[in-house]
């Protein structure tokens, strides 16, 4: 599959290899594997959302107050596309004689993100402020995302889309069915 997205994200080759070996009437093995790719989003790159969020009221203090605080979500124009390979491996069995009727499906599957596109956390986005003050760090990177209160208290907490390290996620499917 070949994509193109112009401007910045450019384009992409994404192929896809399947596989299918039935050794008996009964029995069907099957594998899969392809890579895709995602461009962010319109509101991922650019765009502005307004939010209210339950965190603690005084980031130094873990057991002050919950309160609904505003925050701010904002796009990140340096965004880069997701990419995963994705693989899956299964059989399908259909036994016949006594177990006529049978169904038995198996499947693995995986996908492995890279680059996968995610909101910053408000909890991560304050624990990066409190790390920055205790390290002496004075109107640091993550100060810029918090406005306090005159009383130390957060006021609005900035946050955007970011480029995660790597997501991953694998399972099995099962099922059976028996029909009579």
């Amino acid at each position: 599959r070949y994509e193109d997205y112009g401007g910045g994200t450019g384009s992409t080759t994404d192929p896809k290899f399947a596989l299918l070996w039935m050794p008996t009437n009964e029995l069907a093995i099957r594998a899969s594997f392809q890579t895709s790719f995602k461009a962010p989003g319109l509101a991922q790159l650019g765009g502005s959302s307004t939010s209210l969020n339950n965190v603690q009221s005084d980031p130094f203090d873990p057991g002050s107050d919950q309160v609904f605080i505003p925050g701010i979500a904002s796009g990140n124009p340096d965004l880069a596309p997701e990419e995963a390979d994705v693989l899956n491996a299964g059989f399908s069995w259909e036994p016949g004689g006594l177990l006529e009727g049978l169904r038995l499906n198996a499947d693995y599957w995986s996908f492995e993100f890279t680059n996968a596109i995610r909101k910053e956390s408000n909890v991560s986005v304050i624990d990066a402020y409190v790390a920055e003050v205790n390290a002496g760090i004075v109107n640091g990177p993550a100060s810029q995302k918090l406005t306090l209160n005159p009383d130390g208290t957060i006021a609005v907490i900035r946050s955007q889309f970011i480029n995660a390290a790597s997501v991953d996620s694998n399972g099995i499917d099962l099922s059976i069915r028996y029909m009579f």
